[in-house]
């Protein structure tokens, strides 16, 4: 039989297993928010790319008005530490069909204020986005890349993004207004980036290169 002391002992370590927060992986680098609403963000990266890894989709956008502001510091990355950083962790995905002028028209959209913040500023994965910040608004926006070939506004694109977003939140209603959902998914967007930084083991970003300025 188990002595007094010793079950104590037992209890209290199930008791810390229970209330450690659980990690889901690592980071190398800082996952921060800061910035969101007008440049290119580590989190905002790390979290478009789990939403197009998680909805099968080559290209993903996520408004700044689904973040928090905070950050990350390199080391264990926690399911608390990323829900602190969504607006709404348990928030859902859709993907939807988009042609290549809608994605543009969404950027031009996004970037209609740079540098001044906006919360419908847009994170992207899969796009490479050259901007003027100085330029005619509704122009702004230089070229567009989808992987290492240019945006074609022909085309059809399926694009990941947060469900409120595909429903034509944050302004983008005139856009995305007569797009086809192509499919939705049934974990919330904490959970799908937890689950993609554990699926990594360990994640690296460094902010740069999606959302570029230039002349």
């Amino acid at each position: 039989m188990n002595s007094p002391t010793g079950l104590k002992v037992l209890l209290v370590a199930w008791a810390l297993v229970l209330v450690a927060p659980a990690v889901a992986g690592t980071t190398k680098t800082a996952l921060t928010t800061e910035g969101a609403e007008s440049e290119e963000t580590t989190f905002g990266d790390l979290t478009t790319d789990a939403l197009a890894d998680a909805a099968g989709t080559n290209v993903a956008l996520a408004p700044a008005v689904s973040f928090r502001s905070g950050t990350i510091a390199p080391g264990d990355v926690t399911v608390a530490d990323v829900s602190g950083l969504l607006f709404s962790p348990e928030e859902k995905w859709a993907v939807l069909q988009l042609t290549g002028a809608q994605i543009r028209a969404a950027l031009e959209r996004s970037v209609s204020f740079a540098p001044t913040p906006r919360t419908f500023f847009l994170q992207v994965s899969g796009l490479t986005v050259v901007y003027d910040p100085g330029g005619t608004r509704g122009r702004k926006v230089k070229s567009v890349s989808v992987g290492f070939q240019e945006l074609n506004d022909a085309a059809k694109y399926e694009v990941a993004m947060p469900e409120s977003l595909a429903d034509g939140g944050a302004g983008y209603f005139t856009i995305f207004g007569d797009a086809a959902k192509v499919r939705s998914g049934n974990k919330g967007l904490a959970a799908v980036v937890t689950d993609y930084v554990t699926a990594q083991g360990s994640v690296s970003y460094t902010g740069q290169g999606r959302i570029v300025v230039g002349g």
